[in-house]
């Protein structure tokens, strides 16, 4: 099995209570929106997948609303820093997050303590899938799964990389299945599970997608998407492999639950527009390697209660 210290787990409401929330929005400031600069709230570690297209597409979202949209990394408890911090922020459309939104808000209320729900977020959209995969520096002795486990068998206490609680749980599934002893490293973000495998530091990592700006370094040893990766169809899924798990990958925005549907109407068509940038399209699709793909709101929220649905016997493994 996987031996790593537990993550801390994430109650930052009392952090953020003092916070003065106003519970309606005007029809003036409605009508008026955005007339600041927007917070865009990435709750992962600067450098990796998302914060690489965040960037981008939080350039686009600003060009398309009129106002400047701010790049703010709250990283943490695999995202629920940043979620709890967006739940308890004003339900104006100033403050929104941009992030694995299936992740956040149907893995961590189940597998954690933290202080909120799907219910606290109003879902604007999703605009992305993340390249979940297993990847490995591609001077080690195995490129495939199959001959990763054979090594590791070999090699007890080979160190692995996860990021956060969902990454080690499907790691871990692995490691008990075939009776292996892996030591884990954590990583805040995937620039960082790049560099300590690139180092030395560790064989085997969880990436989102930051792998295929490594593409000559970094391979692919299985995806764990439901599918095979777009830019990967030769390498088979995790759940080919036998192991009967597939991560959530959609990226998505989130606001606030109470924010007016005015605002939020606004924020959706902004997306929309956003999505189809021409910078945002190169970013996703020639340097990442996905997809841009557009859910909306009630589309990303039924994602998310299945995937609760799914996950839940994993969690309370």
């Amino acid at each position: 099995m996987i031996s790593f210290n537990p993550l801390r787990r994430v109650l930052v409401a009392g952090a953020v209570a003092t916070l003065g929330l106003s519970t309606l929005t005007s029809p003036v400031a409605a009508a008026e929106y955005p007339s600041k600069p927007i917070t865009m709230l990435i709750p992962y570690g600067a450098g990796g997948s998302t914060d690489t297209m965040g960037r981008v597409f939080a350039k686009a979202l600003g060009d398309v609303l009129g106002q400047p949209v701010v790049v703010v990394n709250r990283k943490g408890g695999g995202g629920s820093v940043g979620a709890s911090f967006l739940k308890n922020s004003a339900p104006d459309g100033y403050t929104v997050l941009l992030g694995g939104v299936d992740e956040i808000t149907a893995w961590n209320p189940i597998a954690n303590e933290v202080d909120f729900s799907a219910k606290d977020f109003r879902f604007i959209g999703a605009v992305a899938n993340y390249q979940n995969a297993l990847v490995a520096p591609t001077d080690q002795p195995f490129s495939t799964l199959p001959e990763f486990v054979e090594f590791a068998k070999a090699n007890p206490g080979t160190a692995v990389v996860t990021q956060g609680g969902m990454s080690a749980k499907f790691i871990d599934r692995m490691a008990k299945r075939e009776g292996l002893e892996l030591r884990a490293v954590n990583a805040n973000s995937g620039s960082e599970a790049m560099q300590l495998l690139l180092a030395g530091n560790a064989l085997m990592s969880y990436s989102g997608g930051i792998h295929a700006n490594y593409a000559e370094q970094i391979g692919v040893l299985a995806s764990l998407n439901e599918t095979r990766l777009s830019g990967y169809t030769d390498k088979p899924t995790f759940k080919e492999a036998g192991y009967d798990l597939a991560m959530p990958s959609l990226i998505g925005l989130i606001a606030p639950a109470s924010l007016s549907d005015e605002i939020a109407t606004k924020l959706v068509d902004a997306l929309r527009a956003a999505a189809e940038d021409a910078d945002f399209l190169t970013i996703v699709e020639e340097r990442l390697k996905s997809k841009v793909e557009v859910l909306s709101g009630d589309e990303v929220r039924a994602v998310v209660q299945d995937m609760g649905t799914k996950l839940a016997p994993l969690a309370a493994e």
